[in-house]
């Protein structure tokens, strides 16, 4: 059905084409080898993922998403956790012109926020700087080592 939304979203109700998306995280990769030729591939890989309001992921924390993540991917790729499952974190901010009271009346943008990052409002640290209300969560992944990442690895420097 979201597939469905998503294709009526950029052409109407008339004719529309298919849309496909994978289960698993599409990961790309390039390299030059030796020889100097540049080399790209694609591959999809399992991979499973949590939203934490916590403000730091502390050894404690981290331990604890660890293990839960490991049983997530376990389960959805239907494969024993590897060695090389390497965790990341993904920060993400949304702000909001508002006072905390309105919140419940969010703004048509904070929803489409949310509804785009498939989270619910409470789902946020929210904290107030000066007019800006921002909510803050982190969203950590388990994937296999192997996938590019544009994120910082947790527990890296």
């Amino acid at each position: 059905r979201l597939l469905q939304a998503i294709a009526r979203l950029f052409f109407g109700d008339g004719a529309m084409p298919a849309a496909q998306a994978s289960r698993e995280y599409v990961a790309f990769r390039s390299w030059v080898d030796a020889s100097g030729n540049a080399h790209s591939d694609r591959s999809e890989r399992p991979y499973a993922a949590v939203v934490t309001r916590a403000p730091a992921l502390d050894s404690s924390t981290r331990s604890s998403l660890h293990a839960r993540l490991e049983g997530l991917w376990a389960k959805e790729s239907g494969r024993d956790a590897l060695p090389d499952l390497a965790m990341h974190a993904v920060p993400i901010e949304i702000r909001q012109p508002m006072p905390a009271a309105a919140r419940a009346a969010a703004t048509p943008a904070l929803r489409a926020a949310l509804s785009n990052l498939g989270l619910a409002s409470d789902q946020l640290r929210w904290s107030r700087e000066g007019d800006v209300e921002i909510g803050r969560a982190t969203l950590v992944i388990l994937a296999e080592a192997a996938a590019d990442w544009a994120t910082v690895p947790v527990g890296s420097p």
